[in-house]
């Protein structure tokens, strides 16, 4: 194996696998309405990644959110807190990750409305959709589009897979170039 391959090995489970520490001091709390199935999936994507989850249904998730200073056009179905942030609706736990590593000085990051295929709102057909931080209904910045949440990674994965599969070494085309890469890539992806 190679050292090229390894690399990108280690990155693909450091990225895949919650580490001990996380998992230990994260504590998220999950504002829902009683009657959202979506926002159970939701919250159990903060489960496999390692998050202490408290689900607590609510009737007035309107003043909930008014009360966390979630500006209306940022809006979803369900509000978490986590440490001194709030994440709104069905954010990436990549987004999540970051934000907890980079610590910003906003109030939170949010996914507004309920997007097809994003966690907890998994669907044959995946809608794309931006992540938002913010710190007021009018101080609002693009935190991450959702193909720098799972796009690189999956590729990642795919090359990884296509080689072991296809007997070639990381970093070998082995004569197909990378036109057939790429599609072999998508193949795998679709």
């Amino acid at each position: 194996m190679s050292s090229r391959f390894l690399k990108k090995l280690a990155l693909i489970l450091a990225l895949a696998l919650p580490t001990a520490a996380c998992a230990e001091t994260l504590n998220a709390t999950v504002y829902k309405n009683p009657n959202c199935g979506c926002c159970e999936a939701y919250a159990e994507h903060l489960r496999r990644a390692g998050f202490a989850v408290k689900v607590v249904p609510s009737e007035e998730m309107s003043a909930i959110k008014q009360k966390l200073q979630v500006p209306a056009s940022l809006a979803s179905c369900h509000t978490t807190v986590i440490g001194n942030y709030v994440v709104e609706g069905h954010v990436p736990i990549a987004s999540v990750k970051r934000l907890l590593k980079e610590k910003p000085a906003a109030k939170g990051i949010a996914v507004p409305g309920m997007p097809a295929g994003s966690p907890g709102m998994e669907a044959p057909v995946k809608e794309a959709f931006t992540v938002y931080s913010f710190r007021s209904a009018t101080d609002q910045q693009v935190h991450a589009q959702d193909s720098d949440q799972t796009t690189d990674f999956h590729h990642q994965l795919a090359d990884v897979g296509l080689r072991l599969l296809s007997g070639h070494g990381a970093g070998r085309r082995g004569g197909f170039g990378a036109a057939a890469d790429q599609q072999r890539r998508h193949d795998v992806l679709s």
